[in-house]
């Protein structure tokens, strides 16, 4: 009974041991949002939360596994949501209490995500401007547990990131132990019940310097007009068994982490580049999507089977754009890759009449130097080649939740909140935009469209993405907002991403004609919460890291001149996107000239007092690169030359 309560399976209540739940208790590790707040407790017995107000925490801080008490009667509105309110009652476990940070030359803590810092004082006698990694202890002392090394040095800037976000780097030697048992090939009684599809002719398409080949695509005429399309995807599963080494240690990643350079893989490359890496070549074992098709793109019927296949080709996103842009012979491979281009351009217009929302930005791409140090950047545009991949994965995503009738793991887009879309409806007005009463996935699209290829898109684009807000991992919905898609899953990258592994065990159950299991139907929710909390945390460390090699590119690049456009504009100045970089630097208000700028919120807007000069989102400067501040990883802009008055300019249709 000590060691149930030890862990929060068991409470001392009102004199005698009973179960939390038995209680009307809640269990769950605190969260919090930016800024401290607001702090919610995800019940571990269900999907719902609950606020946890200052008074009602009894010190209990974010990261502690708590047991809490519900309050009758005591609700509190967070957002769109109404949750009830809660008391802590005790504290079973808090984590390590860690932060990554350096202190500056006034003895400040410069943090490097939170702005919450160590006990006041704490880090007395610290070194000053390093970047440091402490932990807090009992009475508040704070101890040093890393020093990565001098703030203004280049080269330390991935393990800082990786320290911050808590990610992993090792596996753990039973892990590494569970796949070195498995070897290189697939042995005989692997193939028991598989469909053979080693004659088939599949092939992949993946950018250059991809290692995992994950998913492969096959293309057959089934001689009416119609197409079969086969969408074939490493089958994980087989080889990680639910609640062993490698499968624990996937849920705990949640997700592979790719940045500049480098990948953090969810499974060890004994897997990852080995045994569910399609090579060619090669035996492999997939879990094998059909979809036939009819002359426009449409799908009659699909199917999924555990199959064996043999890759016959690897091919590059720049090799098969080069074959649809006329390059190669007219062999049946050639003749493939055209096809499966058509395809694609039919699919992508069925989906744009439906209503789904489609974002053509181009990709800013970094190289680094054996150093790590960013040597170039290069952007480059979506093609045809990459549209047959993102076509097919997402055709095989739709085919698969339809097929979750019996439950599973969905990716759900509930789309914006009303405020959501009055915010943006406000940003577009200055710009002679607008979407409608409805705000359905098509108003959207049809805004999309409306700028696509124009000035403005850049912007607009990412007003829309900043609306529509993120996509997450649930299991009580089956829509995407987006995606303009009545059930979508993710199923095409299990070796990356821990819901598609899920879900492939939850497709393999129901092909053999059983129900789920009730204990993985419960458990569901829980998966889908935790890996939406481990994507935002891949994410956010991704575009760290990115933002910070970009900036200390540019560091020594003061007193160029760079232009962009503004993407956002703040009382205190406006955010400027430095073209062919993808990153934004800052112009102070007080370097916009010498008058007093009104910042006009509704409008988005800052205005010049004297001279009626204004600056608004999707306006296109000239801005010299004026420093950088590599501890908060950002640009400070000035204007090249001041701008033209513009009183009394007339909104752009």
């Amino acid at each position: 009974m000590a060691a149930l309560e030890g862990r929060g399976k068991a409470l001392r209540w009102r004199g005698r041991m009973v179960l939390p739940e038995a209680v009307g208790m809640l269990r769950g590790v605190l969260e919090t949002g930016p800024d401290e707040g607001p702090w919610r407790l995800p019940d571990e017995a269900s999907e719902a939360a609950a606020w946890i107000s200052p008074e009602n925490r009894q010190g209990a801080r974010p990261g502690d596994r708590v047991i809490a008490r519900p309050l009758a009667g005591r609700r509190r509105r967070v957002g769109d949501q109404s949750l009830p309110e809660a008391k802590v009652v005790t504290v079973v476990a808090a984590p390590r209490r860690r932060r990554v940070g350096l202190v500056d030359e006034e003895n400040r803590w410069v943090a490097f995500y939170s702005k919450a810092a160590p006990p006041r004082g704490g880090w007395q006698g610290l070194p000053r401007n390093r970047w440091l990694e402490v932990e807090e202890m009992a009475g508040g002392a704070v101890e040093l547990r890393r020093d990565f090394g001098d703030a203004s040095e280049a080269g330390q800037d991935e393990a800082v990131v990786i320290a911050a976000a808590e990610l992993a780097t090792e596996f753990p030697a039973d892990v590494l132990r569970q796949a070195a048992r498995l070897g290189d090939h697939p042995s005989a009684s692997d193939l028991d019940g598989r469909r053979d599809l080693r004659s088939l002719h599949t092939l992949t398409i993946d950018g250059a310097a991809t290692r995992d080949f994950d998913d492969a695509l096959s293309l057959e005429s089934d001689g009416s007009g119609g197409l079969r399309l086969g969408v074939h995807i490493a089958d994980v599963a087989h080889y990680v068994p639910e609640g062993s080494p490698l499968d624990l240690e996937a849920y705990r990643r949640g997700t592979s982490v790719y940045f500049p350079g480098r990948v953090l893989p969810m499974f060890p490359s004994q897997l990852s580049d080995g045994l569910c890496s399609l090579q060619p070549q090669v035996d492999r074992l997939t879990l094998s999507v059909f979809l036939d098709l009819d002359g426009d793109g449409g799908v009659i019927d699909a199917h999924a089977v555990p199959a064996v296949i043999r890759s016959h080709r690897r091919w590059t996103y720049d090799e098969v754009q080069a074959v649809l842009d006329g390059a190669g012979d007219d062999g049946e491979e050639t003749a493939r890759l055209r096809a499966l281009g058509e395809l694609a351009d039919k699919r992508r217009r069925r989906r744009e009449a439906r209503g789904a929302l489609d974002f053509d930005s181009p990709v800013a791409e970094v190289s680094l130097d054996a150093a790590g140090t960013a040597v170039a950047v290069e952007t480059r545009p979506r093609t045809l080649a990459q549209r047959i991949v993102e076509e097919a994965m997402l055709m095989a995503n739709e085919a698969v939740a339809r097929a979750l009738s019996d439950g599973g793991i969905f990716r759900i887009h509930r789309g914006p909140r009303a405020e959501d879309v009055a915010e943006l409806e406000r940003a577009l007005a200055p710009l002679g935009l607008g979407l409608g009463e409805e705000a359905r996935p098509a108003d959207f699209a049809a805004l999309l469209r409306r700028v696509a290829g124009s000035d403005r898109e850049s912007v607009v684009s990412a007003l829309v993405m900043r609306a529509l807000g993120q996509a997450t991992y649930g299991c009580d919905d089956r829509a995407h907002f987006a995606l303009a898609a009545p059930a979508y899953t993710h199923f095409t990258s299990p070796i990356r991403r821990y819901p598609d592994l899920v879900v492939h065990r939850c497709l393999k159950i129901m092909l053999t004609g059983r129900d789920l299991p009730t204990d993985l139907r419960r458990r569901l929710p829980f998966i889908a919460r935790r890996a939406s909390e481990r994507e935002r945390r891949a994410t956010r460390a991704e575009r760290s890291l990115r933002q910070w090699k970009l900036v200390r590119h540019l560091s020594d690049r003061r007193g160029e001149t760079f232009s962009g456009r503004i993407t956002g504009v703040e009382r205190f100045g406006v955010f400027i996107e430095l073209e062919g970089f993808q990153v934004a630097g800052l112009i102070p208000v007080a370097a916009l000239g010498q008058e007093y700028f009104t910042f006009e919120a509704k409008d988005r807007r800052l205005v010049g007092s004297r001279s009626g000069r204004r600056f608004e989102l999707g306006d296109r400067l000239e801005a010299v690169l004026a420093a950088v501040d590599e501890r908060r990883r950002g640009l400070i802009l000035e204007l090249r030359e001041p701008p033209p008055s513009r009183r009394g300019r007339k909104r752009r249709g």
